[in-house]
């Protein structure tokens, strides 16, 4: 079976969620068949976002503050090495908030 990679948000990419759609990461997610070993790719503007993997806790506090992984190179994948639930946001000032957050099942 090969692995596939799915681009988060896809022609959107990783961004502030437009026309303040707090649920489109969350749409997009529950669209997709995500296992173990596909890869999610965050494509993104570096200086204006990063990719924080996070406790499940801290996603729906929007807590950056102790990550369990931190990106910020414009292009990162990640791939999903277990199943189960996984977390991430920006950890960019109320991006977060603004709905700039995924939680993905695998």
């Amino acid at each position: 079976v090969q692995a596939t990679e799915f681009v988060v948000g896809g022609a959107t990419q990783w961004i502030m969620p437009p026309n303040g759609d707090d649920d489109f990461y969350e749409n997009w997610s529950k669209q997709q068949n995500v296992r173990v070993n596909d890869t999610l790719r965050f494509k993104y503007n570096s200086q204006r976002h990063d990719v924080l993997e996070v406790s499940e806790d801290d996603y729906d506090r929007c807590s950056s503050a102790s990550p369990i992984q931190s990106f910020n190179n414009g292009d990162t994948s990640i791939a999903m090495t277990r199943p189960g639930s996984w977390y991430f946001l920006c950890g960019f000032p109320n991006h977060c908030q603004g709905g700039q957050k995924l939680s993905i099942d695998v």
